[in-house]
């Protein structure tokens, strides 16, 4: 799912684009914030809990009479946590002559100007979606803490083994991460992901070839075992499909 953090100081504002998104992507969960440090403490629970932000509305000119710091601030401090560093930005501003400086410095996809309509703010967001800048992705840090943003179309399987979760890709990288267990991977994955082991997720477009014999399926690469408690459901899939 993805999740959009809207950083405006005039409410209205801040109503109207919660408004405007909402219709159009009801399944999104729109955080909204109307101070720098409400948006700060979102951004770091978000990294926290491992459930990331998709993309940001950054209001610039955030309202100093509150004491509260510019836009640019809010953008510098949320590219200094590793999992933001390309997460796109799209700065809501009354001045667009600063827009050379927010697209160099923080890397922003883009900057919407002041007064905006609905039209407008949509258009952004269809941009970024058709450019391939938010999709729904699975947010993980590898155990060498680097950190990864993979479409589970892309992801084969999941196995877990101790404390880890090793994630396998169709461009024939295994992940190594502690960042889920397989039950919380599985809830983020969603019902393309099919349990057939206690220790393994497999994506069903990747499941074929069940072998009765030895209680395997055949993926991209090698084989994965079926559990006895999965074996009726593997098979009834199996069965469905390939009839």
């Amino acid at each position: 799912m993805n999740r959009v953090l809207i950083v405006e100081d005039d409410e209205f504002q801040g109503f109207y684009l919660y408004n405007t998104l909402n219709p159009k992507y009801p399944d999104w969960d729109i955080v909204m914030c109307y101070s720098y440090e409400t948006a700060i403490n979102s951004v770091v629970d978000s990294v926290m809990n491992n459930n990331f932000f998709t993309v940001f509305l950054l209001d610039i000119q955030l309202d100093s009479k509150t004491g509260d710091k510019s836009g640019f601030d809010l953008a510098s401090r949320i590219r200094n946590y590793l999992p933001y560093y390309r997460t796109p930005l799209l700065f809501l501003t009354a001045d667009s002559t600063c827009s050379s400086y927010a697209l160099s410095k923080f890397h922003c996809y883009n900057y919407i100007t002041k007064p905006y309509n609905s039209e407008d703010v949509l258009s952004e967001i269809e941009q970024l979606m058709l450019t391939g800048y938010i999709f729904d992705a699975i947010e993980i840090n590898d155990t060498d803490r680097i950190h990864h943003r993979l479409i589970p179309n892309n992801i084969i399987y999941v196995k877990s083994a101790g404390h880890c979760l090793y994630i396998a890709t169709t461009d024939s990288n295994i992940y190594e991460t502690r960042s889920y267990s397989l039950k919380s991977i599985a809830e983020k994955l969603g019902t393309q992901f099919i349990q057939c082991h206690k220790q393994y997720l497999i994506n069903e477009a990747y499941l074929s070839n069940y072998d009765n014999v030895t209680k395997c399926v055949r993926i991209p690469h090698g084989t994965i075992p079926i559990g006895r408690q999965f074996r009726n459901t593997i098979e009834n899939y199996i069965n469905r499909s390939y009839t």
